[in-house]
């Protein structure tokens, strides 16, 4: 196997897109380039690549921050799913040369964080860097496209009618016009979770409007009564998926 590690101008984006297509939105690199316009100088992606007869089989995105000294490898920033992510056709053996190669480029530097989210335990066998593991939970809800879903708590049936009858308009966030309501019910919400600053700026969800607005990858919709915008949520569609990310309220 070939091993390289590609920043992001360099990266053959139809053999990324390839690849990801068998792993979530937070694998592209268009997750990547909305981490690096909202984070801002201090970050970059890097994108690590095993080859195989020339062809893309294994890879791993990460960006990399910079401030104070401090250098630190996120696969990917701020919980979202990122890790190893494979061909469906790649042996044991292969995986098994991407898995050390990988190992071996952490412990080659000199990052002071290391952090990378496995949703599929793809890294359940990296060998020699010791990285320690906590477990983190999500919710997967198995969706057909006969029939209506409804959610097993039946008050959430009664409480979507009972908010149709009071006159609430769902709308869709396709532009930057209602980004400024967003982004002060962004604060609000943070700060009713005890946060003494938002995690994200503002320039974040710009990013990810700029970059999906044109594409079918982005579901951001608000409820709104009289025009006033009281709750929100950004969800991203990739690979058969429906990923929940934000959500906001007054």
């Amino acid at each position: 196997m070939k091993f390289q590690v590609i920043d992001r101008q360099s990266l053959d984006l139809s053999d990324w897109e390839n690849l990801t297509k068998n792993g979530s939105f937070f694998q592209t690199y268009y997750w990547a380039d909305i981490c690096i316009a909202g984070l801002g100088s201090n970050a970059s992606a890097v994108f690590l690549c095993g080859y195989e007869n020339d062809e893309l089989i294994a890879g791993l995105p990460a960006v990399v921050t910079s401030r104070l000294g401090i250098k630190s490898f996120y696969s990917m920033p701020y919980g979202t799913y990122g890790a190893a992510v494979f061909t469906p056709e790649i042996s044991n053996r292969s995986k098994r040369v991407f898995l050390q190669e990988l190992s071996d480029y952490l412990s080659s530097r000199r990052y002071s964080l290391i952090e990378i989210i496995d949703f599929e335990n793809s890294l359940i066998e990296l060998p020699g860097k010791k990285l320690g593991r906590s477990k983190i939970s999500t919710h997967i809800i198995e969706l057909s496209k006969d029939g209506d879903f409804h959610p097993p708590d039946k008050r959430v049936e009664r409480h979507v009618r009972s908010g149709r009858g009071s006159g609430v308009e769902i709308v869709e966030i396709k532009d930057e016009n209602l980004l400024d309501d967003f982004y002060l019910l962004y604060r609000l919400t943070e700060k009713r979770h005890g946060k003494r600053r938002p995690l994200y700026e503002k320039k974040f969800f710009e990013s990810v409007i700029s970059r999906l607005k044109d594409t079918e990858m982005l579901y951001w919709t608000g409820a709104a009564v009289e025009g006033k915008l009281i709750g929100l949520q950004i969800n991203f569609v990739y690979g058969g998926m429906l990923t929940y990310w934000q959500g906001v309220w007054d």
